[in-house]
């Protein structure tokens, strides 16, 4: 039996937390005699002992060298680095979780602010909200709410951390009945390129850094620090299902196309993955939750299979905490991986969803590869595309195109097949991508990721980041033009 957490009051809790901060932000960055002696002591450069475990990344494919990589325990650390940064003009990275696709929280010369040792969860009386530290990983946090019984609608994989993953959009599997975990985010601090805290409750322009980071994408504006969350109760118990099915290439097509139809009109409740994986042997599996019961759950999973019944079908209740650490799975080594997405506001066709079957079965040796559709729709669709930077709010599935591999000589097939896959089969969907499964392929990325979204995001940065500080291949851009209107409030 687990015990109650204690509870503290919101209020005090980001008061404690952003104490700290208050005095420091006033400082001057022309004051320091000495940029190295802004530092916080957890800093590690080349030639360190750790400095090689420090730059890596949870992708193993990335390399890259920052001169200096910045653990930092407090949000004083954090505002010392990111003035240091601005005396001497070097690019901020901004890592949490280490889960960048594409190594936006990691650069060559410039500094890596690590938040992952800022770590806490506080929850409010009543349990409504909870104030949630930036570095905090996932199983961290459903642990913690899980005593009060409380969560938050968040993603699957345990290591990933709260800051990185709200700011791209954060689904999981309850979004169809809960949303996203940017839709519960009620406040946020960061600091700003100057090294001063912005409040989201407080400041000026709160409503505008509130909006931009409910979804439009991690490191371009500041560096978060806290977050607070509107909390959704606990079910005492979950339904959690996953079925297998044997690979022939009429199944997979069948088998697609009905769960296309199936996941958009299931009930709210029930939020479901379809992944077809190539290498050997090949495999169909469905997983989900649904918060309801086995009996209502069962005859839906039949429809599901009317055409091919599954190899393996697995339907078990578990108290929540369970299902959360079973979906989260073991934790594997590093390997390399490339990422790709693609959103569809409708069901594949069948020409889509042959396209589809036929780049798992030219999955080449030696290399991973997956097709992962994850249903949308429900809640998710319920917020209007402009109320926060996540515009993509009229979509039934996202594709997720994944390829890993081991051995540096597989990285060729890898990306070939990859690129190739997106070429085929993005056609057949609005040709939208997630921020959060970043894609340094795209060269309209500021499209698809924000869509009509991306000018106020513009304008936003310039508001907080006017010297682009923050800076990486896909940060958003500061316009050659801005018009302050743009914003709601003034500048």
């Amino acid at each position: 039996m687990t015990s109650q957490p204690q509870l503290i009051s919101r209020s005090s809790f980001l008061g404690q937390i952003g104490a700290g901060l208050t005095g420091f932000a006033s400082r001057s960055i022309g004051m320091f005699a000495a940029p190295d002696g802004m530092l916080p002591k957890g800093v590690v450069r080349p030639g360190d002992s750790i400095y090689e475990q420090a730059r890596q990344d949870e992708n193993a494919r990335l390399d890259f060298r920052p001169d200096i990589v910045a653990y930092c325990y407090c949000q004083d650390d954090i505002a010392e680095c990111v003035r240091w940064a601005a005396v001497n003009d070097k690019a901020v990275a901004i890592r949490s979780g280490g889960h960048d696709y594409e190594g936006f929280s990691l650069n060559n010369g410039g500094i890596v602010i690590d938040v992952s040792k800022y770590r806490g969860v506080a929850v409010a009386p009543g349990g409504d909200t909870a104030a949630i530290r930036a570095g905090t990983d996932l199983r961290m946090m459903y642990h913690e709410l899980s005593k009060a019984r409380r969560t938050l609608p968040g993603g699957t994989s345990a290591s990933v951390a709260v800051a990185g993953l709200t700011t791209g959009g954060g689904y999981g599997l309850m979004a169809r009945r809960y949303g996203l975990m940017c839709d519960k985010l009620r406040r946020v601090k960061m600091i700003d390129s100057r090294g001063h805290v912005r409040d989201s409750a407080t400041d000026k322009l709160g409503e505008d850094i509130l909006w931009a980071c409910r979804g439009g994408g991690g490191g371009s504006f500041g560096v978060i620090t806290d977050l607070e969350f509107d909390l959704v109760p606990v079910p005492e118990e979950v339904v959690y299902f996953s079925q297998r099915w044997d690979w022939s290439q009429d199944h997979a097509e069948s088998i697609l196309m009905r769960w296309m139809s199936w996941a958009k009109d299931a009930p709210r409740e029930l939020t479901s993955t379809l992944t077809l994986a190539g290498g050997s042997p090949k495999t169909i599996r469905s997983t989900g939750l649904f918060l309801g019961n086995v009996s209502t759950l069962k005859p839906m999973l039949e429809t599901l299979s009317a055409d091919a019944p599954p190899k393996r079908s697995t339907i078990e209740t578990l108290a929540h905490i369970e299902a959360v650490d079973r979906l989260a799975g073991p934790t594997s080594g590093r390997q390399s991986w490339k990422m790709k997405s693609s959103l569809g506001a409708h069901p594949l066709t069948s020409d889509g969803a042959r396209a589809v079957v036929k780049q798992v079965e030219a999955t080449p040796h030696a290399v991973t590869c997956i097709l992962e559709f994850n249903a949308f729709g429900g809640a998710v669709n319920d917020v209007k595309s402009g109320a926060t930077a996540f515009p993509h709010r009229s979509m039934c599935y996202s594709l997720q195109y994944q390829t890993y591999w081991n051995q540096e000589s597989a990285a060729t097939d890898a990306f070939a097949w990859i690129r190739d896959a997106f070429a085929v089969i993005d056609p057949h969907t609005e040709r939208k991508s997630y921020r959060n499964y970043c894609d340094l392929d795209l060269t309209d990325w500021q499209r698809r990721y924000f869509a009509e979204n991306y000018p106020r995001l513009q304008a936003i940065k310039v508001a907080l980041d006017p010297r682009n500080l923050f800076r990486f291949p896909q940060s958003i851009e500061l316009p050659h033009i801005v018009k302050p209107a743009s914003l709601r409030k003034a500048l």
